[in-house]
């Protein structure tokens, strides 16, 4: 990757820097969204911290393979408790997750973390097989649940976009 250029008055251009915050953006543009939930991750004994996870898939068109994202936001971290929620975020084990979930082939998670923002994010990608279709059944009975058990998280609500199919097993 290159990191940019040296331009004739000696600066550097910023023609070719890979801007992550404009990729996560992006990201938004090329999906659509299937559902989401808020939870709630203990980071110790008495505490713990809120949090939103979006449920999404690529758009039509937007990607060759089959695949769900996740992102998981935490906002306004608590200085005492960003330690916890790193090691928390590095402990899950995907091999888990990826058994747990049917035609689950790969798991690729990004996890992002803005001090000054004082915000935690975690994309994570879920690459399923050519054959396995997305539906309000799946998300509901295998993904919902397997998150909430990997993540040791609790939730309220798992709540579907207005837009996603009604049909229990209607592809998307």
């Amino acid at each position: 990757m290159d990191n940019g250029k040296i331009t004739k008055e000696g600066h550097m251009s910023n023609e070719n820097i890979f801007d992550l915050e404009e990729q996560f953006i992006g990201q938004f543009d090329r999906e659509d969204l299937l559902a989401f939930f808020d939870f709630q991750l203990a980071v110790d004994q008495n505490e713990n911290v809120q949090g939103l996870c979006r449920i999404s898939k690529p758009k039509k068109g937007e990607a060759i393979s089959n695949y769900i994202s996740l992102l998981f936001v935490i906002d306004k971290i608590d200085d005492r408790f960003k330690g916890e929620i790193n090691s928390l975020m590095k402990g899950i084990s995907w091999d888990d997750l990826k058994n747990k979930l049917r035609g689950c082939e790969m798991i690729v998670p990004m996890s992002h973390v803005s001090y000054e923002t004082r915000q935690f994010s975690q994309d994570v990608e879920i690459y399923l097989g050519r054959d396995m279709q997305i539906t309000r059944e799946y998300i509901g009975n295998d993904l919902y649940p397997a998150i909430l058990d990997i993540y040791r998280c609790k939730s309220n609500e798992l709540t579907f976009w207005e837009d996603f199919p009604q049909q229990e097993n209607k592809p998307l």
